[in-house]
């Protein structure tokens, strides 16, 4: 079981200098953002709202300019940090979205899921807070992903 509090102190704590830090998270983003701008329509992008779950420091909305991006993340400190960069960010828990049924014509989310206990919450919510003809794109980290990372810090200390 995860605990909602600590993950929320860690990253408040982690938040200032997250961006400089987080370079994995930076490529899978970019590499989901591309995935995100083939499938999210290029004439619905205009109008079209997006929810950012986990939106950490507002990166998305960084990169995304021309996009209507609504942000929510856990940690206070993360929307403390993005709400420097806009003004569309929500301090709320992904797995409780403070959204009304159809409210966003895409979803975006990176490296969210693995902080859930039940990820099946979230995907449920996203898909709640999404417009019927919307679409969502979500990554995450599956078993086996950093292998390597594993077995460094395994030969270290258990």
């Amino acid at each position: 079981m995860f605990d909602k509090k600590a993950i929320k102190a860690g990253f408040s704590r982690a938040a200032s200098d997250y961006d400089a830090n987080a370079k994995l998270q930076e490529t899978i983003r970019k590499k989901a953002v591309a995935v995100a701008e083939r499938y999210f329509s290029q004439t619905a992008r205009e109008t079209a709202r997006v929810l950012d779950i986990g939106c950490g420091t507002a990166s998305l909305s960084q990169e995304k300019k021309d996009w209507d991006i609504v942000g929510v993340d856990i940690s206070l400190g993360m929307c403390e940090v993005a709400r420097r960069k806009t003004a569309n960010i929500i301090n709320a828990d992904a797995t409780f979205l403070p959204f009304a049924d159809n409210s966003f014509d895409y979803v975006f989310s990176s490296l969210v899921l693995q902080w859930i206990d039940r990820p099946e919450l979230m995907i449920k919510e996203a898909l709640r807070v999404l417009k019927t003809d919307g679409v969502a794109v979500v990554t995450t980290f599956v078993k086996g992903t950093l292998q390597e990372l594993a077995e460094a810090f395994s030969a270290v200390d258990n």
